[in-house]
């Protein structure tokens, strides 16, 4: 188990980079294009770092897509601000780990929703 932790770790850190610095010369703020993730998850070879970090974004893609549907059913707001970066979402998502420890047992998922939700909420309609 704890090297497939470090490899999706290494992955992710690996993916950052890339985002961060490419060749297409996305990086933060920006999105990933469709040319970027044929290039990522295009290949046959599934022993690449390519494989990896495809594995990576596709992982991070699901998890993502099956808690906002998870989420749409309770019609929570969520308002980011239009400047709203990773680092920004990170900080965010790290402090709320922080201030609810009891909470580390929940799927990475629903603490990461709740982090975004309780940072970023929509400003209340009948003030």
């Amino acid at each position: 188990m704890t090297g497939i932790r470090n490899a999706i770790v290494a992955g992710g850190l690996t993916l950052s980079f890339v985002l961060a610095s490419g060749p297409s010369g996305y990086g933060e703020g920006s999105l990933l294009a469709g040319t970027d993730l044929d290039e990522l998850c295009g290949g046959q070879d599934t022993h690449s770092d390519r494989d990896l970090l495809c594995n990576t974004y596709v992982h991070g893609f699901l998890d993502g897509f099956n808690t906002g549907a998870s989420l749409a059913t309770l019609r929570l707001g969520y308002c980011p601000p239009k400047n709203l970066t990773v680092a920004i979402g990170r900080l965010a998502i790290a402090k709320y780990l922080r201030d609810h420890p009891t909470e580390l047992g929940l799927d990475a998922g629903t603490l990461a929703a709740r982090a975004v939700l309780s940072a970023f909420p929509c400003p209340d309609a009948s003030n």
